[in-house]
């Protein structure tokens, strides 16, 4: 909740969209006092701000220099510039994003600024995923990877499904070589720019070596899931947010995480709660992979769903390295 005795204040820079889920996290945190509400437009925001005792901006870098908080919750990217960023690194503000805060692969021109953002709610901050096995050690050579990221309008963007999912791929896989995507749902057309797109995407990546995987995401679902199943030649991990299984290539089972209580349904609220705690009581950031590799993957499935063709992943980072020197 919202404490004025707390240590850890807070800035919140979000659109009306957001507002729900930001509010229910507010709600359910332990030990923050939230000393800003803004966003792009703040009519709308004013409500919420109301609700959590703030002060409702509109301007991110006059909230950042005014009073320095010790996070700062992006539930919109939107008037959030590398100027911001590199003010609230220099205030010592860690920033937590709902949405990822780069889409093209020069817009920020500062990869190291990028990776300090922590996206919630992170799989690899699950409980599953904290309780795994370490899948390169326990599974063996990977060879497939089946992941799923399902949610509806108002948990995020598909981007950023797409985002997440393929920073946790390429922790586990080298950058994919190719990709080949389908998009489905109510755009008539491919849209240019990664943050349009919504409806449902499937994706099949291939990597050096053989192996592969494949991402089935969505934006509009009736309700948040996510699942990863991970097959080597020694074994398979198969989890979700809060369950975790590891069994041997015989199938019996080595190691599992069963909650007996396991909720019909997850909330992402409670997810982005127990990350940010986690954060708080200092816990260590998870590896992530550099984001322009992760942009080329997202870009070339974008040329792939408009081309109907499998798109070399490897021939946008040659060029991107090209267009560098």
């Amino acid at each position: 909740m919202n404490d004025p005795a707390a240590t850890h204040e807070v800035l919140i820079w979000t659109d009306a969209e957001r507002g729900d889920l930001i509010e229910q996290v507010v709600g359910r945190m332990r030990g923050i006092h939230i000393l800003a509400v803004g966003g792009p437009r703040k009519g709308p925001l004013a409500p919420l701000a109301a609700t959590l005792d703030a002060r409702c901006e509109d301007d991110l870098r006059k909230m950042l220099v005014d009073q320095p908080a010790s996070f700062l919750l992006l539930g919109t990217t939107t008037g959030v510039s590398k100027a911001e960023l590199e003010q609230a690194q220099r205030s010592g503000t860690t920033v937590l994003a709902l949405e990822p805060v780069a889409a093209d692969l020069d817009v920020l021109g500062d990869e190291a600024l990028v990776r300090t953002v922590v996206m919630m709610p992170a799989l690899y901050a699950s409980p599953a995923w904290q309780a795994a096995a370490e899948p390169q050690q326990a599974l063996g050579t990977i060879q497939s990877i089946h992941l799923s990221s399902l949610a509806p309008p108002a948990a995020g963007s598909l981007y950023t499904r797409f985002y997440e999912s393929l920073d946790l791929l390429m922790t586990l896989m080298p950058s994919p070589e190719t990709i080949d995507a389908a998009l489905t749902g109510p755009l008539k057309q491919v849209p240019d720019d990664l943050r349009s797109l919504t409806g449902h995407l499937t994706a099949h990546l291939r990597f050096a070596g053989g192996a592969s995987a494949v991402m089935h995401l969505s934006d509009r679902a009736d309700a948040w899931s996510r699942r990863l199943v991970i097959i080597g030649d020694e074994g398979q991990i198969t989890l979700d947010d809060i369950s975790y299984r590891l069994s041997a290539a015989d199938g019996h089972t080595l190691d599992e995480l069963a909650p007996p209580d396991k909720p019909v349904a997850i909330d992402p609220a409670d997810l982005i709660v127990a990350q940010w705690q986690k954060l708080m009581d200092r816990a260590p950031s998870p590896r992530t992979a550099p984001p322009h590799q992760i942009i080329a993957a997202a870009r070339s499935a974008l040329l792939s769903c408009r081309t109907g063709e499998l798109e070399s992943v490897a021939t946008l980072l040659r060029m991107r390295r090209g267009a560098a020197v």
